[in-house]
């Protein structure tokens, strides 16, 4: 009959059961430990960041419209998490990369990837060229279009991030297959796919690629989440349709402290918010000077002092070439000099194409 104590034999028994049950929750904890962390977006955060990229490619599309002068639309957008691999898999043929990274308030690796059609048919259209080839004149071309683009982009996501942001300067490389592409770091990215549209033209698949943290920071910027400002988050929650986002206060008071109403915003027409392009009409009565040059040169002052009556001045330009015609002393054409009723004209032979412009607006 024992007394009711245990042995030394029991005691040990006992311990020894105690570290197997220790051991195996540990290693509960440790498998449970991946899910935990894993990287995946909720349908909510998606919706989020889709809105945000939305909001950004309308931007670049209304600017290629206005340097092709042609309508661009943008087709449906869906975003997925997926490893590198599985993307790479998903991208065929020949390709190209374009490298714009976000910096300032929000930074991270930011790429974007087109067929090489796809590439050749936005150059064609800004350089109004009909090439089959992708030739370092049509990457560069490519190039400063993507810079123009996404410099309007970059103002569309900074009101919707309430912070600064900037694509930095494009950088293009040509890859024959998926493998020779340079994906952001991380066992996670976030692809964005959707298509460019542009008015006459086949359309244009694009592959946006980010890292996770990076889209995570983006969806937590817009939704408030880890912010340290007591009502400076600008969470929309019942914002109007008339503004990106503003101030939200909390309404219910906390100890010691007078409560708050929410900001009341009044309601916007979402009428007003027409295609960028029908807006043009606005401008078809405002005047503009228009200049016919027929050459320049350079004098020293001595000379410039010295002109007079009978003084013939040698201009730069050679006999018979085309004359430049100018609107707000930017070049948009060239002509050549005829006479109409003992008036002089210009008949215009060639139109400057769109990238020319561009160059020339700097």
């Amino acid at each position: 009959m024992s007394d009711g104590s245990l042995s030394q034999e029991e005691i040990d028994a006992l311990l020894a059961g105690t570290d197997e049950l220790m051991s195996g929750s540990n290693a509960s904890t440790s498998m449970a430990a991946p899910a935990a962390s894993s990287e995946t977006l909720s349908d909510n955060e998606k919706s989020t960041l889709l809105d945000v990229i939305r909001a950004a490619t309308d931007a670049a599309a209304s600017s290629l419209s206005t340097i092709i002068s042609a309508q661009v639309g943008v087709g449906m957008m869906k975003v997925d998490v997926m490893g590198p691999e599985e993307i790479r898999a998903e991208l065929v043929g020949h390709l190209v990369q374009v490298s714009m990274n976000l910096q300032d308030g929000i930074s991270g690796d930011n790429i974007f990837v087109l067929q090489d059609s796809g590439a050749i048919t936005i150059s064609n259209m800004t350089m109004g060229q009909t090439g089959q080839e992708l030739t370092d004149m049509a990457l560069n071309a490519l190039v400063q279009t993507m810079n123009q683009m996404y410099g309007a982009a970059a103002s569309s996501m900074a009101g919707k991030l309430g912070k600064s942001v900037r694509f930095a300067e494009a950088n293009a490389i040509m890859a024959n297959s998926s493998t020779e592409l340079t994906f952001p770091t991380g066992n996670k990215l976030a692809r964005v796919s959707y298509t460019l549209k542009p008015e006459g033209q086949d359309q244009i698949q694009v592959t946006q690629i980010m890292p996770f943290k990076l889209v995570k920071e983006i969806v937590n910027t817009v939704m408030g989440i880890g912010s340290d400002m007591s009502f400076g988050s600008m969470a929309p929650q019942d914002a109007s349709p008339g503004f990106a986002g503003g101030p939200v206060m909390d309404s219910s008071p906390s100890q010691g402290q007078i409560g708050v109403a929410n900001v009341q915003y009044p309601q916007f027409s979402q009428g007003v918010q027409g295609k960028n392009n029908s807006n043009i009409g606005l401008l078809m009565d405002v005047q503009m000077q228009l200049t016919v040059e027929l050459g320049r040169t350079k004098m020293l002052i001595k000379d410039i002092l010295g002109l007079g009556e009978g003084s013939i001045i040698e201009l730069e330009k050679l006999a018979g070439e085309p004359v430049d015609l100018l609107v707000n002393q930017k070049l948009i054409a060239k002509g050549e000099v005829v006479v109409i009723d003992e008036n002089f004209g210009v008949r215009v032979t060639e139109i400057v194409s769109p990238m020319e412009r561009i160059d020339n607006i700097h």
